[in-house]
């Protein structure tokens, strides 16, 4: 039992991680079904949002919706860059956020 533990884990991660990045708010449902049943820690809960989330912001959120927004206001190439900025916080964010997870923890 204990050499399965570690992938049942690995895949509970994994369930969370890719359901946050399709839907943020399925994906919170489901860490929060997980984390009731005790499958996985709080910890690593939280890093598979953290990541999921910023999945999700590259992959749909920014071209679907900042893009087109920041695109109806200015002039394209403005647009590009406001969105590029903003994408670029949340990359660089996301780790810190992570560390300081992970160090509360």
């Amino acid at each position: 039992m204990k050499d399965i533990l570690p992938h049942i884990e690995a895949l509970n991660i994994s369930v969370i991680l890719s359901v946050q990045s399709v839907s943020p708010t399925i994906g919170v449902l489901t860490a929060g079904e997980i984390l009731r049943q005790r499958l996985i820690s709080i910890k690593e809960i939280l890093v598979a949002l953290f990541l999921g989330r910023l999945i999700f912001l590259i992959i749909f959120d920014y071209p679907r919706h900042s893009f087109p927004f920041y695109a109806s206001m200015y002039p394209i190439k403005l647009a590009a860059k406001i969105t590029t900025a903003s994408l670029l916080v949340h990359v660089i964010a996301t780790p810190i956020l992570l560390s300081f997870v992970a160090l509360l923890m």
